[in-house]
């Protein structure tokens, strides 16, 4: 498997891929946490600049 790292902004993928990446939704090691819900919906403004997106060589979202 040949895998690439795109910038999140740079590409649109389908909602339907998407949905298959996040069905699982997130580790346990986050959703134990007491604390994330107050802070998870600031994640896009803090940390704008380092979205990165794990993709196959089928151009799939897989992280």
């Amino acid at each position: 498997m040949a895998l690439k790292i795109e910038r999140t902004d740079a590409h649109t993928w389908p909602d339907e891929q998407l949905k298959e990446l996040f069905s699982d939704g997130f580790p346990e090691f986050i959703t134990a946490d007491r604390l994330v819900k107050d802070y998870t919906g600031r994640v896009g403004e803090w940390f704008a600049i380092p979205d990165l997106t794990l993709v196959d060589e089928h151009e799939v979202p897989v992280a």
